[in-house]
């Protein structure tokens, strides 16, 4: 079933991006694993078509848990870098506990039927209308914070501002050495007519040329050191420009994924349900009055699932009517044919 294998490439997903790391340089890289004879090598073909056990719902529901708890992390703050952390404090901070709450009500023990051997733990008959309640909440939540962080705008400071390697000046002024050796020149010019005519010259003269010389050398040097400091001002702005959009984009990324696992974990759960059903169905004999009435009910039950997996998320609200008028009506009408 498609939700099954959604849940499967989504667990393997979420195991990589749990390795990423907010801080600025990465974590070294861990050794290289030992390189397998050829013979021996996996085949990735071979992996994905291997038979798998049953999957373990409920524990991956305490998956998307822990994504959750990722976010509850406010990312680093400092007086030039806060754009993150107020994105966080305006669009996680105030609903990422609601989150985390209705995510933790699907996942009470009480929900799921015991464990049985070779097949997938799934909901008990009276949990869904409180799962499909918070899913639904969730699902909605999750888009509201998606659409926030895509609407999110960053304004920046120039970089002489910015104060990332002290206050400092802005742009360096070449005209300042410029001014200096334009003095040393014209002593420098006054000193020669003198010398070419015979004139004698005074050592104060040669003093003045000599500060004049050594002044426009510490300009030079100064042009020099602030040209450099300003470089280093420049790249840091560039850092910082790209940090942020990648928080920006790495938060968008982690809401995108949990919605989409939340998809998947209920088209996982709904195939359970309707596998349940069909079971019930298939023990009414071919001429049975309702017969042909259940067997309509289940199909309207398998589009109205693939229809919510398949949910773009663009409107976030939508996933939950799908889940409430087109799957959770006509279940309830297949149980109350299923009594009578």
């Amino acid at each position: 079933m498609r939700g099954a294998t959604a849940l499967a490439v989504l667990l393997a997903v979420a195991s990589a991006l749990r390795a990423v790391a907010w801080a600025e340089d990465p974590p070294p890289a861990p050794p290289a694993p030992p390189v397998a004879p050829p013979a021996e090598e996996a085949d990735p073909q071979r992996l994905l078509e291997a038979p798998q056990g049953p999957l373990d719902l409920r524990a991956f529901v305490l998956t998307l848990e822990g994504q959750l708890t990722e976010l509850k992390t406010p990312p680093r703050k400092t007086p030039t870098d806060h754009a993150l952390f107020d994105a966080w404090t305006s669009i996680l901070e105030p609903r990422v506990g609601r989150m985390a709450g209705r995510l933790k009500r699907i996942g009470e023990e009480p929900r799921w039927a015991p464990a049985t051997d070779g097949a997938s733990r799934i909901l008990t008959p009276e949990a869904w209308d409180v799962v499909v309640r918070e899913a639904a909440s969730l699902y909605a939540e999750l888009g509201g914070a998606l659409e926030q962080y895509t609407r999110f705008r960053v304004s920046f400071t120039a970089p002489a501002g910015l104060g990332l390697l002290g206050p400092g000046a802005g742009v360096p002024d070449p005209s300042a050495q410029d001014r200096a050796f334009e003095r040393l020149v014209s002593l420098e010019a006054a000193l020669e007519l003198k010398l070419t005519t015979g004139q004698l010259i005074w050592t104060s003269e040669l003093t003045w040329y000599w500060n004049l010389a050594r002044r426009a050398e510490l300009e030079l040097r100064r042009f020099q050191e602030d040209l450099e400091r300003w470089q280093r001002q420049v790249a840091a702005f560039q850092d910082l420009q790209a940090r942020i959009a990648y928080g920006l984009t790495f938060q968008r990324q982690s809401l995108r994924m949990l919605m989409f696992g939340l998809r998947s974990l209920l088209a996982a759960l709904q195939a359970a349900e309707e596998d349940r059903l069909r079971t019930a169905v298939a023990a009414l004999a071919p001429e049975h009055p309702r017969r042909a009435d259940a067997d309509t009910l289940l199909t309207e039950l398998r589009s109205a699932r693939n229809a919510a997996e398949a949910h773009s998320g663009a409107q976030p609200s939508g996933w939950g009517t799908l889940l409430r008028q087109r799957w959770m009506g006509p279940r309830l009408r297949l149980l109350s044919l299923l009594r009578t």
